[in-house]
């Protein structure tokens, strides 16, 4: 099982769910995790019994709400989530989902982001909070920092 993780206060669930949507066309198995504090998946994707966490089935994905681990998620389910799916796209917008996802073990991060002022301070500040408490990670890289 690969995990994504997508950073950031900028709404991305539009955009996770179009990427989830090409996978599923590429025959992967596609769990979409929001752990937003604003969880708008609650309101974009259908479900036939909403509550306060559950996992539904919407375009061939699924997508999980209300979740703040991916062991609740497990224990939700009943199953090992790497025997059920191939990849997981998790949306992130606070320090703590980003540790309780484990997401330093994630295949990438993805920083999303628009370029107004709130967008832009409130991303960065998640980011550098991530990386004050990893500073000995070298997982966590700002394009100022890449070379080609």
């Amino acid at each position: 099982m690969r995990k994504f993780g997508f950073i950031g206060s900028y709404d991305k669930t539009d955009l996770i769910i179009y990427i989830a949507k090409i996978l599923t066309e590429l025959n992967q198995r596609v769990l979409v995790i929001d752990s937003t504090v604003t969880q708008k998946a609650r309101y974009t994707v259908p479900a036939i019994e909403p509550s306060k966490c559950y996992v539904t089935n919407y375009e061939g994905m699924d997508v999980a709400v209300g979740f703040h681990s991916l062991d609740l998620i497990e224990k939700y389910q009943m199953n090992d989530l790497s025997c059920d799916y191939d990849i997981v796209l998790i949306d992130i917008d606070s320090t703590q989902s980003f540790k309780n996802f484990e997401m330093l073990n994630a295949e990438k991060n993805y920083f999303v982001t628009a370029f107004d002022n709130y967008s832009l301070k409130r991303g960065l500040e998640i980011i550098e909070n991530i990386r004050a408490k990893n500073k000995n990670d070298k997982n966590i890289i700002f394009s100022r920092n890449v070379k080609r």
